[in-house]
């Protein structure tokens, strides 16, 4: 066999490689999709029966009533206990929570924190499947995870998306994740099939309207004032609230490619609390606070903290003694990174624990004791919010704007029935050009 054959069949045997290579490749990849099929319908399957429907409506009479939102809900105990999103809470409302085989029940409203967009509701039937919770702090950065929600009587919204980690401030679950309207309340599922939190808010971007362009200036106002209300009520950043001189409307409005999730340990301590006091209990210092600046670390040599602006009078803060110019450096021996930082630890604390402060005074370091009290009602917020970092809005049921629809409906009505009205104008306006034009073509004949 001469020198090129011998290259021949070499390269002859390379490609039959590398087929046999694509071929297994192929195979492997194959079997890497029907695996994921295979787990995304275990899981389904098996978390499926744990969700309900949580539908909300305004009470009118003792006759009728108007459907408000809708969102989703987790059975949290077998005898009927439901957590749900805030954002379905308002005054005078009723609630029907729809389970997986269709039955409808009465729902009865147990407690709402509205810091953490949670509420539970009671429902009374026992043939339940409670949710089967997971750990949280298990998940790794990176890792697939699967959104359900079961809302508006379609079939059950499924979800892949990615764990991104935590955020330092108040530890809530980050995810890059695509969802479908009433998703709040939905479960984040681990890949066995256990819930690891429950989903709170979506990212928001800034959008414009321009009602010069496309709608009259008086309806673009009152629509910018119904979506301002609306997302206000709803809202977890501010956004401008204001008019500004060109005339355009600036809202945030939710995006589908970020969301928040609460770790399934923090939503067990709230519903916990709801079921037994009717409220989340949490922790209250009574300070102001403001972040330290990068000139007040550079002279007292420190790496985090804050600085009390004000303390409230009558206040644990000064029962213990703090003054206004202290650094708290750490709570109870965790760092203090910041103003938001300090405020989730004193609200995830509960009230009368006794906690340590390391604090900076007048240069000197020294450990204050502080036993925190309740928070008082007056600081609690009277709708859903979160705290920066990020800006994210709880999302409001689709039902929420139905009055911003049935506005726009009637203005759209009623646009019509004016054109039609000035159309009616000008037919008679021509008619009676038309007589005055004869009129002058007959006083020209004489």
């Amino acid at each position: 066999m001469n020198r090129a054959s011998k290259i021949c069949w070499a390269i002859l045997g390379l490609l039959v490689l590398s087929f046999s290579d694509i071929g297994s490749s192929a195979a492997a990849s194959q079997n890497l999709l029907d695996s994921l099929n295979s787990e995304t319908a275990r899981i389904v399957r098996e978390v499926r029966p744990s969700l309900v429907t949580v539908e909300s409506y305004h009470q009118q009479s003792s006759l009728t009533s108007i459907h408000a939102a809708v969102a989703t809900g987790i059975l949290y105990t077998r005898d009927g206990y439901v957590i749900t999103a805030a954002t379905l809470v308002r005054s005078n409302r009723i609630y029907r929570v729809r389970d997986h085989q269709g039955r409808d029940h009465r729902g009865r409203l147990i407690g709402t924190d509205y810091e953490t967009n949670l509420a539970v509701i009671k429902i009374e039937t026992r043939d339940l499947f409670p949710t089967k919770f997971g750990d949280s702090r298990k998940v790794k950065e990176g890792s697939w995870v699967v959104v359900l929600a079961d809302g508006y009587e379609l079939p059950n919204s499924v979800s892949l998306g990615l764990f991104n980690g935590r955020r330092t401030a108040d530890g809530m679950m980050q995810l890059s994740i695509s969802l479908s309207p009433a998703a709040s309340g939905g479960a984040v599922v681990n890949s066995r099939g256990e819930v690891i939190g429950i989903l709170t808010a979506k990212g928001s971007e800034i959008v414009s309207l321009a009602p010069q362009s496309w709608i009259p200036p008086q309806l673009g106002e009152r629509l910018w004032k119904r979506l301002e209300t609306s997302t206000s009520k709803n809202r977890t950043t501010s956004h401008s609230g204001n008019l500004p001189p060109s005339g355009r409307y600036h809202l945030s409005l939710p995006t589908s490619g970020v969301a928040l999730a609460l770790p399934i340990e923090l939503v067990e301590d709230i519903a916990e609390d709801l079921i037994e006091f009717g409220e989340v209990r949490r922790g209250f210092l009574g300070i102001s606070q403001i972040n330290l600046t990068p000139q007040t670390k550079k002279r007292y040599e420190l790496h985090q903290g804050v600085v009390i602006t004000k303390v409230a009078e009558g206040s644990p803060a000064e029962s213990s003694g703090l003054r206004n110019g202290d650094i708290i450096v750490h709570f109870d021996g965790k760092p203090v990174d910041g103003t938001q930082k300090l405020f989730t630890l004193v609200r995830s604390t509960k009230p009368g624990s006794k906690v340590n402060l390391d604090i900076v005074r007048q240069g000197r370091p020294q450990t204050v004791e502080v036993e925190l009290g309740q928070i008082p009602e007056a600081y609690r917020p009277q709708t859903a919010s979160l705290s920066p970092p990020g800006r994210f809005l709880f999302e409001p049921g689709l039902g929420d704007l139905a009055p911003l629809r049935d506005e726009m409906k009637s203005e759209n009505q009623r646009l019509r029935r004016q054109v039609e009205y000035l159309r009616q104008q000008l037919l008679e306006m021509q008619k009676e050009l038309k007589e005055v034009q004869s009129q002058l073509d007959g006083d020209k004949g004489f």
